[in-house]
Order: structure tokens, then C-alpha cells, then sequence
């Protein structure tokens, strides 16, 4: 089962606790911070198992109760319904892989601001971090989300391939020109594989204008002739996708890249560093790689938030919470997302040497499988400047993909017309933006 497709199952349990809220702020709801209760994923406990203990030796007074889950669904399903009856976790720690609608968590007040918390605290260092990254965060000019880790989707091909399909990627100034442009790639008989990756071109959706949903509206918040000319180009690549069995060769993403550099896949997707390290440094050795950071409609780098965190708008204990977020800020425990190159931390001088640590090690491990070439300067610059500092940053939520992948299916697979679909999805997010 694909993320996408398993975003779908907690669907209904986000909706309506983005219908309920649970709004308040530290003036409204008696403090009374003796503890600090978070219920996370394993993956998110193990990320961040240090920062806890880090909290204890610092707090040693307060309650801390940390509870795991295993299974994703499950899990945040059962954090929501504690939300709906007023309890839950004081601290929301959440991986963001399009399960849950944040801007709609926002809007319902279910977070505290952290606005005046930010202000007190001279401690506090916002140029410490990616601004852009942070930004996303803000909702009606507070700071209700703070997002801990990012991604910068990236597309790695060779000069060679495009040359060989007719593209130029100097014309792919935002998300739909460029599914636009590399849907030629299918019109190569050479190549065995055009996508080498699976489901990182389904986030489409999320980066075609400046918000997929216009959530004052309770409509979506791009044109229609964008969207259609977007969702007719992905249709290319939607069976490459959403194919099984699809899987990487023996010597991973350094034999994708040795593919790429050999004509026979055309490109990668991938939100990974290590990966695109791999794969980029396998393709150099064959070809020139060229590389293009995802953007959205306003042609702007856009980064996607992966991990973060907001303090629940009713929680008695906002201090400890906001003194954890504090921690899980810090360099210490910006190193350990950094260790797990799972995504960015947002600790601009963190990730600067991170990066360059996973290029040198990408190399050295991958030429034990194939050969290998050292990135040419002007492209480790240009993808070490995407992912430092990307223009803009945006939550993918489970609406622009699960559920939009549902209601295109039909189109997808030609077994329905594009304004059929595009038109259910439309009464959709009506009864969505509006209940």
C-alpha cells in the first residue's frame, strides 16, 4: 500500500476534528504545567528519543509521559477523538506524509499561537533556521505550526535524455510546464523506465499554484485550465506510479543513476539527499545530470514540511510544550533528524553540514557498486542551494493527493472524462471547505 493510498484511511477522523476545533490560547485556559504528555509514530520516538531525555534532565520536576504507536492510521485516529473530548497529547508531534489537512487544523484554532512564546524567550533565535521553511507555519500572521524537518523534491536527469526527448528545462518555470515538458519522455522508444521513482510526481497537486484549496473561499485556489493541463500531462506517468512490483535494483538509487546516465530510465524523483547524492554521482559517470528543485505556480523553490509540531490550543501545560518544542529546535536534536537523512533539518548550519557529508559518503559507498563520478561544482552548488534555501514551503495534505487521486482515478485510467471527475472532486471540496 503507497503512502498516499494509506492517507486516505484517516481521512474522515481529520475532517472532522478540523470541523470541531478546540480553540483557546494560554489567556483563556488556566496553566498549570506540572506535566507533558505526547502520544508519537515509533519512527518519530526513535527520531527524537534524545531531545525527550534531554527534556527530563532539564525538567527533572515536570511529568513527562511519551507514548508510542506503531501503526500510522491507527494511531492518529486515536490522537484525534482525544482531541475531539478536550485531552490528547500537550504537544502535537506529527509526521506530515499527506495524512492530515494542517491549514484546516490551523483555521479551527485546534493550535495554541506560539507567537508570544517566540517574543519571551531570549534564548530564541529565528535566524538560526530556514525562514521560508518556518514560514509555513503561519497562519493569519501567527505562528501556529512550527515545522521541524523539510524536503525539496528534486528531478535528476541527463542533458543526454532530455536532448534525446526534446525537452528543455529552461522552460519548466513552474509545477505544470514541467510535468508538461517531461511527459515527452514517453515518447521514447529507447528507454526502458521513464520515472525511477515512485510517488513523489503524485504531490503535484500541492505545488500548481500558491495553495491547492483557497480555505476563506471553500474553493480550490488555482485556475482551471492549469489544473486540467496538469492532471492530462501526470495521466503519462500515472501508471508508472501506481504499477506493483516496482522496486529498486540490487545497487539502489547508484543504479537508477546508472540508468539515467545510460539512457535507459530517463529520470529520478526523489525528496531524498543521500538519494539524489547516489543517483546524480552514478549518472555523472555516464552523462552530464541536470537537476530541477520543485517549484510552484509562482515559480518560486518549494520546500514540503515533513515533521512538526503545534501545542494544543486547550493544553494546561503550554509552557513544558513550548520548552520541548524549544529542545527539538536545537542543534543537538536538528542533528538527529540530520543522522536519520530521512528529510532537512531546519537548522540552516546543520543541514550545510550534512550535505556535504552525504555527497562525500555517497560517493565512496556507491563506487563499491558502480562507477562513480564527483558531482561537477555548478550542480552540487545549485541542489546544496535548493535545499538550503528554498523560497517557499508548503504542508502537502491528504486532500491534493489521496482524496484527488481518488476522484481522478477514472480520468487516470481512461475509464472517465476529465470534467466528470474534476467536477465530483469540485462538489467535494465544497462540502469539505464549507461543514
Amino acid at each position: 500500500m503507497k503512502w498516499y493510498q494509506m492517507a486516505g484511511g484517516i481521512f474522515a477522523g481529520i475532517a472532522a476534528f478540523a470541523i470541531c476545533g478546540c480553540g483557546g490560547s494560554t489567556k483563556n485556559v488556566a496553566q498549570t504545567n506540572k506535566s507533558l504528555t505526547l502520544c508519537v509514530s515509533d519512527i518519530v520516538n526513535e527520531t527524537y528519543k534524545d531531545a525527550f531525555e534531554a527534556f527530563q534532565k532539564a525538567y527533572p520536576e515536570v511529568e513527562l509521559h511519551v507514548e508510542s504507536y506503531s501503526e500510522l492510521v491507527a494511531g492518529q485516529q486515536r490522537i484525534n477523538t482525544q482531541i475531539l473530548a478536550g485531552e490528547g497529547p500537550d504537544l502535537l508531534l506529527m509526521s506530515n506524509y499527506g495524512t492530515a489537512d494542517v491549514y484546516k487544523m490551523m483555521k479551527a484554532q485546534a493550535f495554541a499561537p506560539l507567537d508570544e512564546f517566540m517574543e519571551a524567550d531570549k534564548e530564541w533565535n529565528a535566524d538560526d533556521y530556514a525562514q521560508a521553511v518556518l514560514d509555513a507555519g503561519v497562519f493569519e500572521g501567527n505562528q501556529m505550526a512550527m515545522p521541524l524537518s523539510y524536503t525539496v523534491v528534486s528531478a535528476l536527469t541527463t542533458q543526454e535524455n532530455l536532448k534525446s526527448a526534446g525537452i528543455s528545462l529552461d522552460s519548466c518555470q513552474d509545477m505544470s510546464s514541467f510535468l508538461q515538458e517531461t511527459a515527452k519522455f514517453y515518447s521514447l522508444d529507447s528507454a526502458k523506465q521513464v520515472n525511477g521513482d515512485v510517488g513523489q510526481l503524485s504531490l503535484f497537486p500541492a505545488f500548481l499554484s500558491g495553495s491547492f484549496l483557497d480555505y476563506s473561499k471553500g474553493e480550490l485556489g488555482l485556475d482551471a485550465q492549469t489544473l486540467e493541463r496538469a492532471c492530462s500531462a501526470y495521466k503519462y506517468f500515472y501508471h508508472d506510479e501506481t504499477a506493483s512490483g516496482s522496486s529498486l535494483p540490487d545497487t539502489g538509487f547508484c543504479g537508477v543513476g546508472e540508468a539515467i546516465g545510460m539512457g535507459d530510465t530517463c529520470m529520478l524523483v526523489t525528496f531524498s539527499s543521500s538519494a539524489f547524492m547516489e543517483a546524480a554521482q552514478a549518472a555523472a559517470a555516464q552523462a552530464t545530470p541536470v537537476l530541477w528543485p520543485y517549484r510552484n505556480g509562482d515559480g518560486q523553490i518549494c520546500a514540503n514540511i515533513m515533521d512538526y509540531a503545534g501545542i494544543r490550543a486547550n493544553s494546561e501545560n503550554k509552557q513544558n510544550a513550548w520548552n520541548m518544542l524549544k529542545i527539538l529546535m536545537s542543534e543537538a536534536a536538528q542533528s538527529q533528524i540530520a543522522k536519520f537523512r530521512f528529510a532537512c533539518p531546519v537548522f540552516k548550519s546543520i543541514l550545510e553540514e550534512e550535505l556535504d557529508r552525504t555527497k562525500e559518503e555517497a560517493y565512496e559507498n556507491g563506487k563499491k557498486l558502480v562507477e562513480m563520478k564527483p558531482l561537477p561544482q555548478d550542480l552540487s552548488a545549485q541542489y546544496k542551494d535548493a535545499l538550503m534555501h528554498p523560497q517557499k514551503a508548503l504542508f502537502v495534505t491528504d486532500v491534493c493527493i489521496s482524496k484527488f487521486i481518488d476522484y481522478m482515478k477514472p480520468f487516470y485510467e481512461d475509464e472517465g472524462s476529465y470534467e466528470d471527475c474534476i467536477g465530483e472532486f469540485q462538489k467535494f471540496i465544497k462540502v469539505y471547505l464549507t461543514e
